[in-house]
Protein backbone atom coordinates (compact mmCIF):
# COMPACT_ATOMS: atom_id res chain seq x y z
CA UNK A 1 0.00 0.00 0.00
CA UNK A 2 1.48 3.31 -0.86
CA UNK A 3 2.03 5.76 2.01
CA UNK A 4 -0.42 8.36 -0.10
CA UNK A 5 -3.31 5.70 0.43
CA UNK A 6 -2.15 4.63 4.08
CA UNK A 7 -2.48 9.05 4.66
CA UNK A 8 -5.58 8.88 2.95
CA UNK A 9 -7.34 5.89 5.15
CA UNK A 10 -5.93 7.62 8.67
CA UNK A 11 -7.50 10.74 7.72
CA UNK A 12 -10.84 9.04 6.81
CA UNK A 13 -10.83 7.32 9.63
CA UNK A 14 -9.61 10.29 12.09
CA UNK A 15 -12.95 12.33 10.70
CA UNK A 16 -15.12 9.35 10.73
CA UNK A 17 -14.10 9.11 14.54
CA UNK A 18 -14.79 12.57 14.96
CA UNK A 19 -17.96 12.60 13.87
CA UNK A 20 -19.28 9.97 15.86
CA UNK A 21 -17.60 12.23 18.89
CA UNK A 22 -15.25 9.66 19.72
CA UNK A 23 -11.59 10.37 21.04
CA UNK A 24 -8.71 7.97 19.74
CA UNK A 25 -8.77 6.08 23.18
CA UNK A 26 -12.31 5.73 23.09
CA UNK A 27 -11.74 3.88 19.34
CA UNK A 28 -8.90 2.17 20.63
CA UNK A 29 -10.67 0.36 23.60
CA UNK A 30 -13.49 -0.28 21.12
CA UNK A 31 -11.34 -1.79 19.13
CA UNK A 32 -9.15 -3.85 21.20
CA UNK A 33 -5.90 -1.80 20.01
CA UNK A 34 -3.53 0.61 21.67
CA UNK A 35 -3.80 4.21 21.67
CA UNK A 36 -0.36 4.31 19.76
CA UNK A 37 -1.44 1.96 17.62
CA UNK A 38 -4.73 4.42 16.63
CA UNK A 39 -2.71 7.54 16.65
CA UNK A 40 -0.37 6.05 14.32
CA UNK A 41 -2.88 4.54 11.87
CA UNK A 42 -4.99 8.12 11.63
CA UNK A 43 -1.44 9.94 11.19
CA UNK A 44 -0.56 7.44 8.43
CA UNK A 45 2.44 6.19 10.29
CA UNK A 46 1.99 2.85 9.61
CA UNK A 47 0.63 0.21 7.42
CA UNK A 48 -2.21 -1.39 8.69
CA UNK A 49 -3.44 -4.93 8.42
CA UNK A 50 -6.53 -5.66 6.51
CA UNK A 51 -8.09 -7.46 9.57
CA UNK A 52 -7.48 -4.01 11.58
CA UNK A 53 -9.01 -2.11 8.58
CA UNK A 54 -12.33 -4.63 9.18
CA UNK A 55 -12.31 -3.85 12.75
CA UNK A 56 -11.90 0.13 13.12
CA UNK A 57 -14.73 -0.23 10.00
CA UNK A 58 -17.00 -1.95 12.51
CA UNK A 59 -16.88 -0.10 14.90
CA UNK A 60 -16.72 3.10 13.18
CA UNK A 61 -20.25 1.94 10.80
CA UNK A 62 -18.88 2.00 7.57
CA UNK A 63 -17.27 -0.63 5.25
CA UNK A 64 -13.36 -0.11 4.34
CA UNK A 65 -14.19 -2.31 1.31
CA UNK A 66 -15.72 0.96 0.40
CA UNK A 67 -13.73 3.45 1.69
CA UNK A 68 -10.78 1.29 0.13
CA UNK A 69 -11.72 1.56 -2.99
CA UNK A 70 -12.35 4.98 -3.45
CA UNK A 71 -8.50 5.99 -2.60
Amino acid sequence: MTANRIQKIGLQIQSRRKELGLTQTDLAMLCNLSLNGISNIEQGKTDVRWSTLEKIGEVLGFQVLLQWESL
